[in-house]
């Protein structure tokens, strides 16, 4: 199982390029999980219905600071939801050296530690103009500079979708 940590700024295109990675490679060999997902989950208990305004944004990293000074939850869930994907994969009899995994997180320390823990690669997702969104939480702050860590791949984003679908492929090729 190949493993790769993505992040960059607020609509970069992150979803986007792990979309076009699954539909290249099939849609049963690509996963796509967030370290924020659980975090959303509690969030919609609360009235949270899936928006992403500066409001929402804020709430959601507020809720995630708290988990995470309260216990190591955020990365469990992503260890269960990974041995989840290989009991899947073995159950199938699929090569799980073709499978792909993307995990999205925006913080430096979450994205060394998944990296270390999972023996990941970690992308960032380039575009200059996500860079003009109004920031509205120290995570998106955190995940708008690309030199706050030194990611092993880098997908610049500054063009039309059908470039970036082509680098997707190229991706592919390269990593998968």
């Amino acid at each position: 199982m190949k493993i790769f940590i993505v992040n960059g700024s607020p609509r970069s295109g992150k979803t986007t390029f792990e979309t076009f990675v699954q539909e290249h490679l099939g849609f049963k060999n690509v996963y796509i999980l967030s370290i924020i997902d659980p975090i959303k989950r509690m969030a919609e208990i609360v009235g949270y219905k899936g928006t992403k305004s500066n409001k929402d944004r804020k709430f959601l990293s507020d809720l995630k600071d708290l988990v995470d000074g309260y216990n190591n939850y955020l990365f469990e869930y992503i260890r269960e939801e990974l041995r989840f994907i290989q009991s899947v994969q073995k159950n199938h009899n699929q090569d799980l050296d073709k499978v792909i995994v993307f995990i999205d997180s925006r913080e430096t320390k979450d994205i060394s530690y998944l990296k270390e823990t999972f023996n990941a690669k970690t992308i960032y997702v380039d575009k200059e103009q996500s860079k003009n969104v109004e920031l509205s939480n120290h995570a998106d702050t955190e995940s708008s500079n690309k030199e706050n860590y030194n990611y092993d791949i880098i997908i610049d984003n500054n063009y039309c979708l059908d470039i970036l679908k082509e680098k997707a492929i190229k991706f592919c090729e390269e990593y998968c």
